[in-house]
């Protein structure tokens, strides 16, 4: 039995020694009878505990380093799909993520590992606030990054001759090959769009001309990829601006997530009751917004190009006209991000829907939104719930069923007490910890994981050795509900 119906067995047992007995109150003696048993048993293992069980082995005690996705697997172990009670009677808060951490981002790179980004690639935002210069190197020794045009990196470190790079990264949705620049590079492939929209080329079988597949979703057959990554990007706060931290690490990610919202308004010319802000103004997520729009009293403000109504006082999110060091993090991408994440927290509700339905492609919407203090609304499909903090963390629609009208006039007449009890009382619970796996997950650090993958894997002891496509390491897990003392 687990301890808690061993509990609940005996807080049974002591109710009936209060009030009388099983019949008297109700309850089964055969119940009671359990609880009896069930309660020594508690007392011999659990108050008087026997020989300690030696502990579950990891690759570290078979001679083989405990890369990060063992150290994820063995410290937050991910629920099953579409299980959201597999982790519900355990919640984190930021002191136990910060423990978390320092045993999760400790990168073992034991030589020299390069990661250079092809050529024509744009570079995302995390090779700009490279996190290893944020820590100053100390969270993943001897990785580093190269690409060749310095207009792209701030940390302006291009190939240099005769050096030959470990890894070559093509991020890009490719379907193509791409041409290795000598043999013992190793090749990682990457998307970071819908599988069922525009990279359903790359999931299909662009990704099998790569050694290694990185992005949101993983297309392997076992789904055993050490490089599938989250769109929780650091970047979504503003740095240090309008009342927001510049976030460092992922516990200072979980303080912002848990932190008390303000109350309304946040922002004398926000008046709607939600945020909309996206360009594109086709397919089933505008018709959506249309319908809200003209059968409910439910007003929106819609800051983009799509059904625009409202200008905001924090300039051109596409950069125009805003001085480059003005911009977020010194960088266009994370202005227009960022900017979103403040437009967020203006409004009680922040529209967060995907323009596609697929598996794992929760994207940097409903992040920027939960930074913000705002609450989103997002769609019901697949393993949409899994990406979320706290079941209660958003409003959750099918653009099909939904019914809106009752819907979106019950949320336009909720009182301020009714909103922050029914929207926000999750953040003294804390959060789930298959959400603070994804956390971790995020593209921040995905360079220093390849590092320490590709090295131990690849060139042990200076030489390569070949390995399948996806390494086994990433399949040892501990049993689920294994946990820091303390969390």
């Amino acid at each position: 039995e687990s301890i808690d119906n061993v509990a609940l067995h005996s807080y049974l047992q002591n109710n009936v020694k209060k009030n009388g007995t099983a019949g008297q109150v109700g309850l089964d003696p055969s119940l009671v009878q359990k609880a009896t048993e069930d309660t020594q048993i508690f007392d011999q293992t659990i108050r008087e505990p026997a020989e300690p069980k030696p502990p579950l082995k990891t690759a570290t005690d078979y001679n083989k380093p405990e890369l990060f996705m063992d150290r994820l697997n063995r410290l937050l172990p991910d629920c099953p799909p579409h299980n959201l009670s597999c982790d519900s009677h355990i919640r984190l808060f930021p002191q136990d993520v910060e423990r978390l951490e320092r045993e999760l981002l400790r990168f073992q790179i034991p030589r020299k590992m390069i990661v250079k980004f092809r050529d024509s690639e744009y570079v995302s935002i995390q090779a700009w606030r490279w996190m290893n210069d944020i820590d100053k190197g100390e969270m993943c020794p001897n990785c580093e990054l190269r690409h060749n045009s310095e207009e792209f990196l701030r940390w302006n470190q291009t190939t240099r001759p005769g050096e030959e790079t470990h890894l070559l990264i093509n991020l890009a949705c490719s379907r193509d090959p791409i041409q290795k620049e000598h043999t013992n590079q190793i090749t990682v492939g990457g998307c970071g769009e819908s599988s069922a929209g525009t990279g359903s080329g790359y999931y299909r079988s662009g990704y099998k001309h790569y050694d290694y597949s990185s992005g949101f979703y993983d297309p392997s057959e076992d789904k055993s990829s050490p490089f599938i990554q989250t769109y929780a990007h650091m970047h979504f706060s503003p740095d240090n601006r309008h009342g927001f931290p510049e976030l460092k690490n992922v516990t200072d990610v979980v303080k912002l997530l848990l932190r008390p919202p303000a109350p309304f308004p946040r922002n004398p010319i926000a008046t709607d009751d939600g945020m909309f802000s996206h360009n594109n103004c086709g397919g089933f997520r505008a018709s959506f917004i249309r319908k809200i729009l003209a059968d409910t009293n439910f007003t929106i403000a819609r800051y983009g190009k799509c059904l625009h109504n409202r200008e905001s006082n924090l300039g051109d999110q596409s950069c125009r006209n805003v001085p480059e060091e003005d911009f977020f993090h010194r960088d266009c991408e994370a202005h227009r991000d960022s900017t979103k994440t403040v437009l967020s927290s203006w409004h009680r509700f922040t529209f967060a829907l995907e323009n596609t339905l697929s598996p794992d492609y929760f994207t940097e919407k409903r992040y920027q939104v939960l930074y913000g203090a705002s609450v989103p609304v997002v769609w019901d499909n697949d393993n949409s719930l899994a990406f979320l903090p706290d079941p209660d963390a958003a409003v959750v629609v099918n653009y099909k069923t939904t019914d809106i009208a009752s819907t979106f006039n019950e949320l336009h007449a909720l009182s301020d007490e009714e909103f922050f009890q029914k929207y926000f009382a999750w953040k003294e619970r804390g959060l789930r910890p298959s959400f603070v796996r994804k956390l971790f997950m995020s593209t921040d650090y995905l360079p220093c994981r390849m590092c320490e993958h590709v090295a131990h894997h690849h060139f042990p002891d200076g030489e390569k050795r070949r390995n399948r496509l996806h390494s086994t390491s990433s399949k040892i897990k501990s049993a689920a509900g294994l946990y820091p003392v303390g969390v």
